[in-house]
């Protein structure tokens, strides 16, 4: 059963591969090294819009700081404000018990007129002058004393309400850098994925541009020409068989929001055979990523059209670069789980990634759906054959 599926695959095989056609893009070493030194200036001008952007962070960062210190400052200012009015307010309770005594001393008692005898029973005009002055300024300054302190009071209730309104105005202002903080930050995670599609970019063209040296082609040659890539007329499945766990796109991370899927996730047992999806050659691989760990790129011609595919999560690899490979062709055995976690930390568990691009490329922008051209079945589906 084994030897007749082997040659059901050997005549696939010859059915998808012939010469490269003639209308396929022509690239030459010149213009690959051309394309390095674009790549590498656009490098450098994403790191300039980095450092704004970390500029901007570090501002906003700043800023909504200094808010929260002024909060800080403005509720202690509220907090000492309120045990003054107490204490204020104990002054009056005491203040008032005096003025009570005053004006009992000055009230008439058991039909006797104390504030009289208290004035007549002066031993000269002199001190009945002195006597009648005593009692007036003695009502006349707690009088006077009992409103300031009411004065005091109402400014501290003031202050309160403008301190208030204040940490309410530094609040809204600290929800709104949140916001600025938080566009400026997406941003910034942008230009650092490009950032890292433009090194892994610049890696590619620089092995791309080494093995193209080393293969022998020369500087104005098509590459097409020189290298002769397999050529096939589609896709199929990179395993035998798998379950369709994640779909290409964007997908919910609970509650922490969304992320872009670049490819489809296959779950299967580490160790699963990994094919190329389409003949072609080994352009790239990345030993040891953090995000997507052993990592192989492989270049096709397929249709008259160039496209790049890749295999994340691998367990071990068994190409090399430059290596050419056909249908039939084990390129590597997936991995994804206690094998590769602990230097992989976007693995989820077993499982292949697979993703392509438009073009010999790696570039972020040229991600396509790998549905578009490989007949994979729908997400929460097996499926058992590579066609």
């Amino acid at each position: 059963m084994k030897k007749i599926l082997g040659i059901i695959l050997c005549l696939f095989s010859a059915f998808l591969i012939f010469s490269i056609p003639s209308n396929i893009e022509a690239k030459t070493l010149r213009q690959m090294k051309e394309e390095l030194a674009t790549t590498k200036a656009n490098k450098s001008a994403n790191e300039a819009k980095m450092r704004e952007a970390q500029a901007r962070v570090k501002k906003y960062q700043n800023e909504i700081n200094s808010s929260i210190s002024e909060i800080e400052k403005s509720q202690n200012e509220i907090e000492e404000a309120r045990i003054k009015i107490q204490e204020l307010e104990e002054e009056i309770k005491e203040k008032q018990k005096e003025i009570d005594d005053l004006l009992r001393f000055l009230q008439v008692s058991k039909g006797e007129n104390v504030y009289l005898e208290y004035v007549f029973g002066a031993t000269s005009f002199t001190d009945f002058i002195y006597r009648t002055a005593i009692v007036e300024q003695m009502s006349e300054y707690n009088d006077k004393l009992i409103d300031e302190m009411y004065d005091l009071i109402e400014k501290n209730r003031q202050l309160q309400k403008e301190l208030e309104a204040k940490i309410q105005e530094l609040e809204k202002k600290i929800e709104s850098l949140k916001k600025d903080l938080a566009k400026v930050n997406l941003t910034l995670d942008d230009l650092d994925d490009e950032q890292k599609d433009l090194n892994a970019e610049i890696k590619a063209y620089e092995v791309e541009i080494k093995f193209y040296e080393d293969y022998g082609c020369k500087l104005d040659q098509e590459i097409s020409d020189c290298l002769n890539v397999p050529y096939a007329n589609g896709f199929v499945r990179p395993t035998d068989s798998g379950y369709i766990s994640s779909n290409f796109g964007y997908r919910s991370l609970n509650l922490s929001g969304s992320n872009f899927h670049s490819g489809i996730d296959i779950a299967t047992p580490e160790g699963t055979k990994v094919y190329p999806s389409a003949p072609g050659y080994v352009a790239r691989k990345v030993i040891k990523s953090n995000c997507g760990g052993n990592m192989l790129y492989i270049q096709h011609s397929v249709g008259g059209k160039k496209y790049t595919t890749v295999y994340m999560h691998l367990k071990s690899f068994n190409v090399n670069v430059g290596d050419t490979v056909f249908l039939t062709t084990v390129i590597a055995y997936s991995g994804g789980g206690v094998s590769t976690m602990g230097y992989d930390r976007c693995t989820t568990g077993s499982h292949l990634h697979f993703g392509m691009y438009d073009g010999w490329t790696s570039a972020r922008a040229n991600l396509i759906d790998p549905r578009t051209k490989v007949n994979f079945p729908p997400k929460g589906s097996r499926y058992y054959s590579r066609w």
